[in-house]
């Protein structure tokens, strides 16, 4: 569905708001006439621009293939009305494109003597082709960029798009959100913070439902699966400057520096970017913004979502499953998921070693998960609070098969989480502990005094 950028007082604009529009067009209500007397022009009239919403049900542009189960040989024109821009002082026209399929380049002129019907060959045209930026393929949007009209200061102009389909081959082209104008188009950007920033109960964006252009460098993207290629971007360190944009469509890499226009929605307590339309790649090379340093207690907090942070010293006690996922604790809560969807193989950690771990947090199927983007964002610091950060406190015997003897304050709150991460003892300080009924296995006790939690390892055979 067809939405309107939002306009608020946070955002970056940049060009001219409130331009004089001569003619725009993004073909909602079906048909090449609905909005503006479109001309087409066609040699072979099996085949012929139209509009159309293959693949995004009830939004429509213009579309034109030459393919109906083999190629065909086609020269066929789509044409605006006739423009009256003799009354303008800087007109620009700009449109965004897409295409698939081998074939000819789609061609792109300003006619100033066409009469309005008939073939096209017969007017001059001016070749504007080399004006506009135009898609990569893979049915991939881009934006054309703004294109001066300010040589054609009359009335009787009209802007032609030429498509030529052999009996060997032809794309499939697309047009969509055609627009003249007075001025260059503005450009207007809302910060991922101001589309991140909550304070509703639900943590769901102010901005949902609403289409937005934003500005990010890209921290990660999937590797494998449907979620190939889909990414991550931030704007700036720390809280709530992380979103997750879910399109597949465009080749972009860690570093580089994006525009992404879409829809923000809410996808089971995700904020994410949808239906993207269009991804311009700025620049390249750009350095990772810092990550943010959270708990196990922490890392599901919402300003989080998106975000790039760092888990210190939490052990792991699950190692990679099949799908790549393992878990760990560092004692502050339950454990937490790490994934290698955005790595370029399959981590295998250390049952029971410790390790700070950098990623993205990322909120799925009921679970707060980091997901590094590299094998160097795992570092081994050996066991959480054994070999690092020296323990006040002491655990006999370990290994233990019955009792354990604690030296701990007496104000100090106990915890034992077994390997899963679930909570096995839990109480204030005593001397003793019944371990008696655990299975044996790696379990991690945690204890938390004034606010402070320090974890061992212990093991029960």
């Amino acid at each position: 569905m067809k939405k309107t950028l939002l306009f608020i007082a946070t955002v970056l604009t940049i060009g001219s708001a409130n331009a004089q529009v001569y003619i725009t067009d993004d073909w909602t209500g079906g048909t090449l006439t609905s909005n503006n007397n479109w001309i087409t022009y066609t040699t072979n009239g099996s085949f012929d621009w139209v509009a159309s919403d293959l693949g995004s049900t009830g939004d429509f542009y213009a579309r034109m293939s030459n393919y109906d189960g083999a190629n065909n040989l086609v020269e066929s024109w789509l044409i605006t009305p006739a423009l009256d821009l003799s009354g303008a002082t800087d007109p620009y026209l700009s449109f965004r494109n897409a295409y698939n399929f081998n074939g000819a380049p789609l061609e792109m002129y300003v006619s100033t003597n066409y009469t309005g019907t008939g073939d096209p060959n017969a007017a001059t045209w001016t070749d504007i082709t080399s004006s506009a930026t135009w898609s990569g393929g893979s049915f991939n949007w881009a934006n054309s960029g703004d294109i001066s009209l300010s040589s054609y200061l009359m009335s009787g102009v009209y802007i032609g798009y030429k498509y030529n389909g052999s009996a060997s081959d032809g794309s499939t082209w697309e047009i969509d959100d055609f627009l003249i104008q007075e001025g260059q188009t503005v450009n207007t950007i809302t910060s991922i913070y101001d589309i991140q920033f909550s304070t509703a109960p639900g943590g769901e964006s102010p901005q949902d439902g609403n289409v937005v252009t934003t500005k990010g460098v890209v921290t990660g993207v999937y590797q494998i699966g449907t979620n190939a290629d889909r990414f991550f971007i931030q704007d700036g360190d720390g809280a709530w400057n992380g979103i997750y944009v879910y399109e597949n469509g465009y080749t972009v890499a860690i570093g580089d520096s994006v525009l992404v226009t879409g829809e923000v929605t809410e996808y089971f307590g995700l904020t994410e970017i949808s239906f993207v339309s269009d991804v311009t790649i700025l620049n390249s090379g750009n350095a990772m913004p810092n990550p943010a340093v959270v708990t196990n207690a922490t890392l599901g907090n919402e300003e989080y979502e998106g975000v790039l942070v760092t888990l210190e010293d939490a052990i792991c006690i699950t190692t990679e499953n099949q799908y790549g996922e393992w878990t760990a604790n560092d004692g502050t809560a339950t454990f937490v998921t790490i994934d290698d969807d955005l790595l370029p193989a399959m981590y295998s950690p250390v049952l029971g070693d410790g390790y700070d771990i950098t990623g993205i947090r990322h909120f799925a199927f009921d679970l707060n998960i980091i997901y590094p983007t590299s094998s160097s964002q795992i570092v081994t610091v050996g066991w959480a609070g054994i070999d690092e950060n020296h323990p006040t406190f002491s655990i006999y015997p370990n290994p233990a098969t019955d009792v354990i003897t604690l030296n701990v304050d007496p104000t100090a709150i106990v915890n034992v989480y077994s390997i899963s991460g679930a909570a096995v003892y839990t109480g204030t300080a005593t001397n003793t502990i019944d371990v008696s009924n655990l299975d044996a296995g790696i379990y991690t006790v945690a204890v938390t005094t004034n606010g402070v939690t320090e974890s061992q390892r212990l093991v029960i055979r």
